[in-house]
């Protein structure tokens, strides 16, 4: 059995791992951080865009998630949906297609805050030490 991952990376090879997820809700992963993992060490192959089975167990029954795309930009706000095939049937695409949004992170903002918040902390500092110096500070 092949389980395709089809994804497109104007960025390079993005991380890739897979995922199995059991009817409660729960997953684990079936290949993480370069590596198959747990019960598929030596019934899983993994290639760049598959996993392919050599052999399957009835366990092996469940819904399984393709998570690649390191990085996205607004650009990449959009619908998707996963469509499947086995090269036996016709293709299933999953429905309805999930909306992704996704939002600019204000980096200029952040790091503006972070430098204000340190000026008045110095400007603080220096103001207790001016106060210190002239005696407006008890020294006990």
């Amino acid at each position: 059995a092949d389980l395709h991952c089809q994804f497109s990376a104007d960025f390079g090879q993005p991380r890739v791992e897979w995922k199995y997820f059991l009817p409660d809700g729960s997953n684990w992963y079936v290949y993480y951080d370069g590596t198959v993992t747990g019960k598929y060490v030596d019934r899983v192959e993994y290639s760049t865009r598959a996993l392919h089975f050599k052999s399957t167990i009835a366990t092996d029954d469940g819904r399984y998630v393709c998570e690649a795309f390191d990085s996205v930009s607004k650009s990449d706000s959009a619908q998707y949906a996963c469509q499947a095939s086995n090269g036996i049937g016709d293709p299933k695409t999953s429905s309805p297609a999930i909306q992704m949004d996704v939002y600019d992170t204000n980096v200029g903002g952040i790091v503006a805050g972070v430098i204000v918040a340190l000026l008045i902390l110095a400007f603080i500092g220096v103001g207790l030490w001016f106060a210190y110096r002239k005696g407006y500070i008890g020294r006990k």
